[in-house]
Formats: structure tokens, sequence, C-alpha cells
């Protein structure tokens, strides 16, 4: 006992930060991957009808919004580009922001709250539920939840909607030839699969 009080506590210290840091929490449990995709029998004869379309900004994760904020933003772009890319057309987001974003009596997420507003014909309300971060290091992803919902405005009808809950993104390992961040890539992918379920204008 008298050699074991004459160790420098701070030599106890560092025995302590080497034990800790050999041990490895347990990766959270992943939820199960689901896939819902809901269309209105009503959608097909009103496709050709859609002409301006409202989308609105990303709604981030209850309660942790600041986990996807900045990934947010290209969400959005991508998913306005995809709805060109698919013969509908979007009203310029500038032009929607200055409206939703300036006014404070609504909610810029919430569809309910924007049906009209512009004289559009719809409106696409978009959500990014979860980014998880934390399954980098054990399986090489994020997890990923998100929703994309085509609302008709008047009169008001659901047509469209799909949703990716708990999808596990891999990222590269390595250099990729372009140059995003691994968190860019996977709003990327992301964005292609919700869109590959909307069918095109015509």
């Amino acid at each position: 006992m008298r050699r074991l009080s004459c160790i420098h506590p701070g030599a106890w210290l560092l025995v302590i930060l080497v034990a800790t840091a050999c041990y490895s929490a347990p990766p959270p449990k992943k939820p199960l991957e689901v896939v819902r995709t809901d269309t209105s029998p009503d959608f097909a004869g009103l496709r050709e009808e859609l002409v301006d379309i409202v989308v609105l900004p990303a709604r981030p994760p209850q309660g942790e919004p600041s986990a996807a904020g900045p990934h947010l933003q290209r969400f959005r772009r991508l998913v306005y580009q995809g709805l060109l890319d698919k013969g509908y057309s979007p009203l310029e987001l500038g032009y929607v922001d200055k409206q939703v974003l300036g006014d404070a009596r609504g909610d810029p997420f919430d569809p309910d709250d924007n049906l009209g507003r512009f004289e559009e014909d719809a409106v696409l309300a978009l959500s990014l539920n979860q980014w998880d971060r934390r399954f980098l290091r054990e399986e090489g992803g994020i997890l990923v939840s998100a929703t994309l919902s085509l609302i008709r405005s008047k009169p008001k009808a659901k047509l469209w909607m799909h949703e990716i809950r708990h999808r596990l993104y891999k990222v590269p390992s390595g250099r990729t030839e372009v140059s995003l961040t691994p968190d860019e890539l996977v709003v990327d992918e992301l964005v292609r699969d919700l869109l590959q379920k909307l069918p095109p204008r015509a």
C-alpha cells in the first residue's frame, strides 16, 4: 500500500483515460427500414393540370434541428430541380421564401398554412425527419428519414406521398471524383430515391 501511495495522481488519471479510450460503447440499435408510397387515384388525371407548384422549405428533424440543418437547403434545391426534370413547373424558391418566411402568421413548413397563398395548383411539403451520423464509425453510413407530400390546393387533396424511414446511406471511405462531402453525397442519393417514385407530369 505504501508503494501505491507514492504513485503520482496524474499517473492514475492517465490509466483511467487509457482504459476509457479502450472501451468502445456499442452502436445504437438501428430501427427497421420503412418505405411507403401513397398515390391518389385522381393523380394520373390531374398531373397535366399541375402548372404552378410551391416547394416549401424543408422541415428539420423535431428535437434536433441542427442535425440536418446544413443539408436542408441542398435537399430542397435538388427536389426543385428534380421536379423540373420531370416536367413540373415549381415556382422560383426565392419568390416563395419572401412570402412564406417573411410571414410570421403561419408555419413555413406546413402546407395547410400555405395552400392558396400563391394561387398555385399544388404545394410540395418536404421533411428531413432524421439525420443520424452515429452509425458512421461502425457501419460507414448515415441513418436518414425523409418525406415528400404533394397536396392539391383547390380543392384540397393529397395527391402523392413518398416516405423513406430509417435508411442507412453508406458514405465513401476514400476520395471521390466529385468535390462533395459525404453528407452532400447522401443528400443527393436520398433525393434520387424519393423522386424516383414521383410520376412525370406528362
